[in-house]
């Protein structure tokens, strides 16, 4: 995907700011690192995800409401969830030593609809609380089973989630998840291989956090995996994502592919309407020579700016080090419209469907099928550029 305007250079923000920055509305202040920041659109209430901190903020970033959400006993290869007085935790058939352990801030969404605010931590295999909006010390804790561990495990591996429309039905909101696979070790392995890669969750109900959407039978729901074989060495950074119209999309940093060293950048899509991820679909994201994804934002800009109209992507870039995901000082900013975005992923999909091309050995298949009617031996076709229905 090539991009519609290419700023580049050796940004430097001291090089730029010649004068401080006049007009200081407001401050916050903590001696706990911040991670996660999100704002309730109807209330103008600002919550802040920090390590072992939750804080709830009026529009003026005054204090309103703190939780303490660490350090607790645990460990990344403990099996569930631990006692706080605890020092030692399941693991398989024996039991491992535990410790004091920073909860690092992985997931904080507002769900609106609902008036909840979605909030995960590091600890307990990435559990998740469902909290009031205006009241985060009130919650539910949804710990204890497999189906509830989200987030990356640990402070460093990356997590993206927003509330979007999903599939259940279509004025349902969902949990839209990306998790950085995190089972590296023999005893981590165990716990974390069967936590899908992206997938999109309730938000209500007796089943809260489960999948959107499950058929027991088939055993189709709306999540994907990595393949097995490449999970450990094929790691994807997810930095960001967002939804528009009837399609979610998360902007990653990742291998080339599963031979090579060298690093690209990629954006996912996946249809609301989608009950089984068969949508899913990743393509390359460039800029020119800038091949890591430093961070995105969504805008609709007038015709008159950038001789366009309707929802850019702004897509901030490093170049890296040689075959290194490691950034160096030369950056770049790109813009893509989204109507261009759709348009490629349509044009892909094709492809696909005609049996060109491969899905990556990362996936679970991997050749590109041709796809038939068998009433009446077409093709399928993509039916528009905003539905993922299969026509003939």
């Amino acid at each position: 995907m090539e991009p519609l305007l290419v700023l580049c250079g050796v940004l430097s923000i001291h090089s730029l700011l010649l004068q401080p920055v006049q007009g200081l509305v407001a401050t916050f202040t903590t001696n706990h690192t911040l991670n996660k920041l999100a704002v309730d659109p109807v209330s103008g209430m600002i919550y802040v995800g920090a390590t072992n901190q939750l804080y709830q903020l009026d529009s003026g970033l005054k204090l309103n409401d703190t939780d303490v959400t660490g350090p607790v006993m645990d460990n990344p290869s403990c099996l569930s969830v631990v006692n706080t007085s605890a020092s030692t935790c399941e693991v398989g058939s024996k039991a491992e030593l535990t410790k004091l352990t920073d909860n690092v801030n992985k997931i904080l969404a507002v769900d609106k609809r609902n008036g909840q605010l979605i909030t995960c931590g590091s600890i307990y295999q990435g559990g998740c609380e469902v909290r009031r909006l205006g009241d985060i010390t009130t919650f539910k804790q949804y710990r204890k089973n497999e189906k509830f561990r989200i987030a990356a495990n640990n402070a460093t591996m990356s997590t993206v989630a927003f509330v979007a429309l999903g599939a259940s039905d279509p004025e349902t909101d969902v949990l839209y998840v990306a998790t950085t696979y995190t089972g590296n070790s023999i005893e981590t392995q165990a716990l974390r291989k069967n936590i899908p890669a992206v997938s999109s969750r309730q938000l209500v109900g007796r089943n809260t956090l489960d999948y959107a959407f499950q058929d027991d039978i088939t055993g189709k729901s709306t999540k994907i995996y990595w393949n097995i074989e490449y999970r450990k060495t094929h790691i994807v950074d997810y930095v960001t994502g967002f939804s528009t119209g009837n399609f979610s999309y998360f902007m990653t940093v990742q291998q080339a592919d599963t031979r090579t060293d060298s690093y690209v950048s990629k954006i996912i899509q996946i249809c609301h309407s989608d009950r089984d991820y068969t949508s899913y679909v990743e393509m390359p994201l460039t800029c020119g020579d800038y091949n890591l994804l430093q961070a995105a934002t969504v805008v609709e800009t007038p015709g008159s700016t950038l001789q366009v109209t309707g929802a850019v992507v702004i897509a901030t870039f490093s170049q890296s080090e040689p075959n290194s995901k490691v950034p160096t000082s030369r950056s770049a900013i790109c813009v893509y419209t989204l109507s261009d975005i759709r348009q490629n992923f349509i044009d892909n999909l094709k492809h696909c469907y005609n049996g060109q091309g491969d899905y990556g050995k990362q996936f679970e298949s991997e050749a590109c099928t041709r796809r038939v009617s068998i009433l009446s031996g077409t093709t399928y076709a993509i039916s528009s550029e905003t539905t993922c229905t299969l026509v003939f």
